[in-house]
């Protein structure tokens, strides 16, 4: 192809003479793809999941705004500080040393209707599917902790409030269910009860006491990993390869 002028037709007709060049370029990045994409291991995810549920005798007028912030309470503690605190020791006397980087990185936790997904990536299945099953097994234990004392925190309103209906009964009266009519010794008791309240509250961690948790199934060790580079990194070296064959056609063509 002569180097003063450039016909894209002559060009063309060029490349179709010399497509084993391309085809051959192709095949030389496609395997230089696969041979970096050995370098990288690849990697295993495993899951558990919990399930939550709302006991709707409890709240039989509940919005669906209402259950959707009931269900992502529960996301909210599985991937709270101290949950991924516990994990990150338990994990340790089991034998798997982690980071808390990891978390960032290795660790997700994804909601699919009313159930939370608990997902671990790694390197090896078998620390992948040990890191689920304990996040999961911390996380529950957290999860109806937190669950009793929303229960008790709901029974000592329950107190509060008849207690205030004491206050404001008439202690003569024949219907006075009240069996404290002194009134110091009244607000002695219903200060006792709100100081009770606050540090059940501050347990609950904000659960709302309708609300069940289950674990619904625990992480086996995946078989296959879910993420495998070979393949895209072949794909990529082969579209390296068609350009880089273009370009030698056309230094060669260029100097012909």
């Amino acid at each position: 192809m002569p180097s003063s002028s450039f016909s894209a037709r002559q060009f063309i007709i060029f490349m179709i003479q010399k497509w084993w060049v391309i085809c051959l370029a192709m095949v030389v990045g496609g395997l230089l793809g696969v041979a970096i994409s050995t370098l990288q291991p690849p990697q295993y995810e495993a899951q558990a999941n919990i399930s939550s549920s709302i006991d709707y005798t409890l709240l039989p007028d509940l919005e669906d705004y209402e259950e959707d912030r009931m269900i992502n309470e529960a996301g909210w503690l599985i991937f709270s500080d101290q949950v991924l605190l516990d994990v990150q020791t338990r994990a340790k006397l089991e034998g798997y040393p982690i980071a808390f980087e990891d978390f960032d990185e290795r660790f997700s936790a994804d909601r699919v209707d009313d159930l939370w997904a608990l997902r671990v990536v790694g390197e090896d299945a078998q620390e992948a599917s040990t890191l689920s099953n304990i996040w999961a097994d911390v996380s529950y234990q957290h999860l109806t902790t937190a669950h009793a004392y929303a229960l008790e925190a709901s029974m000592i309103r329950s107190a509060i409030t008849a207690l205030e209906s004491c206050q404001q009964a008439d202690a003569g009266s024949a219907f006075s269910l009240c069996e404290v009519t002194d009134m110091d010794t009244l607000q002695t008791e219903l200060d006792k009860q709100t100081s009770a309240l606050e540090d059940a509250l501050a347990l609950s961690q904000a659960l709302n006491p309708a609300s069940n948790y289950t674990i619904n199934s625990y992480a086996v060790v995946p078989l296959a990993p879910s993420y495998q580079t070979r393949g895209a990194m072949a794909f990529l070296g082969m579209l390296l390869g068609l350009a880089a064959g273009f370009v030698i056609l056309w230094f060669t063509g260029k100097k012909e």
